[in-house]
């Protein structure tokens, strides 16, 4: 598979319901930063992010399905994409499942032949 913006954001998405780190680690930058209505200050790096996610990583909760929607590429120049789409989540903790949905935008740069994620900003519709 020819390596893409997109495919970089699939490849990331899916090492997150897997909560794999380590194969995140290889698709997010080394000086990611994320962005979410949740967060008081903006995640900086690969270890202000996995220590924000660490609950997520060793808890129950479990990613059922993760469905990217309508996603749009906008090259910005050869080696950064913005990459914006709506995505649909089913979850589950224990008994309980949540549906959610919202979008997310997120930078991916070109570094050498690989793609990588560089900021994700989301947010959760209503």
């Amino acid at each position: 598979m020819t390596q893409t913006p997109l495919n970089a954001i699939r490849k990331l998405t899916s090492a997150w319901m897997k909560k794999d780190s380590a194969a995140m680690a290889h698709w997010l930058s080394k000086d990611i930063l994320e962005i979410g209505p949740t967060f008081d200050n903006v995640l900086a790096g690969q270890r202000q992010f996995f220590h924000m996610y660490r609950e997520y990583l060793l808890g129950p909760l479990k990613i059922l399905s993760y469905r990217i929607i309508s996603p749009r590429t906008v090259m910005l120049n050869a080696r950064l994409a913005l990459v914006y789409f709506r995505y649909r989540m089913r979850t589950r903790s224990g008994n309980k499942t949540e549906d959610s949905q919202g979008k997310e935008s997120m930078l991916v740069e070109r570094r050498g032949a690989r793609w990588r994620v560089r900021c994700v900003y989301w947010h959760r519709d209503p």
